[in-house]
């Protein structure tokens, strides 16, 4: 959101991996039957690990953001509108594809309730948006001030190192404290929270002066390796010792935060260009908003009874099947939204060719996804 920039194929990838990853987290955790309701022993393991690895990816879209949002403190009005129009019109879809499919009655009521919009992620990023001139702000002069360090370095250990020290407490005693954490009355709330987003934001802004290096991606390639066994260990010893995971998960988990970073920086090393895979990665607000339908339908609880490999390659295929299928609705609502927005430019040029034209340059959905 806000401003053109040039597009990255080599960051662009990195949207598609961690739409991969939101997909991923989604196949463990489905309401119908996730695979952690059904997987034992070294299936169990396995999705431990893919959790672990997958877990930074909202973090990640928050952090891409940052990035390319503190080049300029330009906001555009309409853009956080259409992206809740097409929340709002993608709920009436998922809807109409229950309805079509006999899982839900068609009721009015039912269809207002789909249709609101309802997304935690998406209300706090517009929120993140309209606040993030004044994070830039903030950044620049503690650059002008020689402490643009200090600052991501303070945040990190009050919003992310305190809150997940205290959250693991919390858990391993099976008792609340209501008050001890850094970021609300009751917890860090997983790191669901504009906390955890405005802190991925700063770090994002922070990267963009950073000169990143084969040796920073050497030292990135490393990090992803070790943070997701870490977080693996971590779950596993957690869930066998004390029934817990021990916070492992939460998005504020210094941890999380490390391996968003890491795999931020071995993307971002390297700069290419590939005009399918920015295609690729355009509609990945759309497979956001519509990736969920398909999980009803690729067997998650069979997939989990059988071997490793074959649980891995079923999440794997899974993840990429529903994401071109997403992506294909999403092109076609992409291209009506452009006709429609501009034949509407006609009438307020002011309005909204601004938009149009950002659309075009920026060959993105709205924001980082």
């Amino acid at each position: 959101m806000g401003g053109t920039r040039e597009r990255k194929s080599n960051i662009e990838v990195l949207r598609i991996l961690a739409m991969l990853g939101v997909i991923v987290l989604h196949y463990n955790h489905s309401d119908i039957g996730g695979g952690f309701a059904h997987a034992q022993g070294g299936q169990l393991l396995l999705l431990y690990a893919t959790e672990s690895l997958c877990i930074a990816a909202v973090n990640l879209y928050v952090l891409i953001s940052g990035y390319f949002l503190c080049t300029s403190n330009e906001r555009n009005l309409l853009k956080p509108l259409m992206m809740v129009a097409q929340v709002v019109l993608f709920g009436a879809l998922r809807y109409g594809f229950h309805v079509l499919m006999g899982t839900l009655p068609f009721h009015p009521k039912l269809l207002l309730e789909y249709m609101l919009p309802i997304n935690y992620f998406v209300i706090l990023y517009i929120a993140l948006y309209w606040v993030s001139p004044f994070l830039n702000m903030m950044l620049q002069k503690a650059r002008e001030n020689g402490v643009e360090n200090r600052l991501v370095g303070i945040g990190l250990l009050v919003f992310s190192v305190y809150p997940t020290l205290m959250d693991m407490l919390q858990e391993a005693a099976g008792r609340t404290f209501p008050g001890i954490s850094s970021i609300g009355m009751h917890g860090s709330q997983s790191g669901y929270t504009i906390v955890n987003f405005a802190l991925m934001y700063l770090i994002g802004a922070w990267l963009r002066e950073k000169e990143l290096t084969d040796r920073h991606r050497k030292w990135a390639a490393g990090a992803i390796v070790g943070g997701t066994v870490l977080l693996t260990a971590w779950c596993a010893v957690g869930k066998y010792l004390l029934k817990s995971s021990l916070a492992v998960w939460h998005y504020c988990n210094p941890l999380v935060i490390l391996l968003a970073v890491s795999l931020f920086v071995f993307f971002a090393g390297k700069d290419w260009q590939s005009r399918w895979v920015n295609r690729l990665a355009k509609g990945s607000f759309s497979v956001f908003l519509l990736h969920t339908v398909c999980l009803d339908y690729i067997h998650i609880p069979w997939a989990v009874t059988q071997s490793v490999p074959v649980l891995l390659g079923h999440q794997l295929v899974s993840a990429a099947g529903i994401y071109l299928i997403c992506w294909a609705v999403g092109a076609v609502y992409a291209a009506a939204e452009v006709r429609l927005w501009g034949a509407l430019s006609k009438k307020i040029p002011g309005l909204t060719r601004e938009w149009i034209r950002s659309k075009e340059t920026e060959g993105v959905d709205h924001g980082s996804l």
